[in-house]
């Protein structure tokens, strides 16, 4: 089983072309979208971090239900709960999902999904995978693998509201007490559809 964080940077992207970007994450059981570029209203919001959150998850939840009535077996209605989550995967060939949890990332979501399912997670991102420094710097070198305890490290000081960095702590988290096997990539259709294969990050 897998489940895909499909980042809102990715979303912004490939805005004209939804169907094309919704067909070629149909292969994964379960895919949690971010708020991409609405992200920016959001931070230049004066409103505190917990109202902040919650407009993010409206705009999570916009993106959801753009990509799901392009598939042909999903949810229309969007889960509320992780709870409600798993009672779809049961009906539905894939379920897509936004934000659930103030505080709590697409990658968090994503993360906790396949925790629950028991499922291998695929975050999708505007970059090839994690690098060593910020992808602008020319001395940047993307990772093949990385560390939890060294990803940490690099996320610190990066968890307000519309402003996560690689991938948030809380996530992460996530990921490491439960094993779950994680890999970082770039969201494009063509790797969409073979992420197991294409590059990116692995994280152990």
């Amino acid at each position: 089983m897998k489940v895909l964080a499909l980042g809102g940077s990715v979303v912004g992207m490939h805005r004209e072309q939804i169907p094309r970007l919704a067909d070629a994450a149909s292969g994964f059981d379960v895919i949690v979208t971010g708020a991409g570029p609405l992200s920016r209203y959001i931070n230049h919001s004066t409103a505190d971090e917990a109202s902040k959150d919650l407009i993010g998850i409206r705009a999570t939840r916009l993106h959801a239900q753009a990509v799901a009535v392009e598939l042909e077996n999903s949810n229309l209605s969007i889960p509320e709960s992780f709870q409600e989550l798993a009672d779809m995967q049961e009906r539905f060939d894939t379920v897509v999902s936004g934000g659930m949890v103030p505080g709590y990332s697409t990658d968090a979501v994503a993360a906790t999904a396949a925790e629950i399912l028991d499922a291998e997670l695929y975050i999708a991102t505007d970059v090839e995978g994690i690098y060593s420094r910020h992808p602008d710097d020319e001395d940047a070198e993307m990772l093949d693998e990385v560390s939890v305890d060294r990803l940490r490290r690099m996320t610190e000081g990066n968890s307000e509201a519309g402003g996560y960095a690689l991938i948030d702590r809380t996530a992460l988290d996530i990921i490491d007490r439960s094993d779950i096997p994680s890999k970082v990539f770039k969201g494009d259709p063509g790797k969409l559809e073979k992420a197991e294969e294409c590059d990116g990050t692995q994280i152990h």
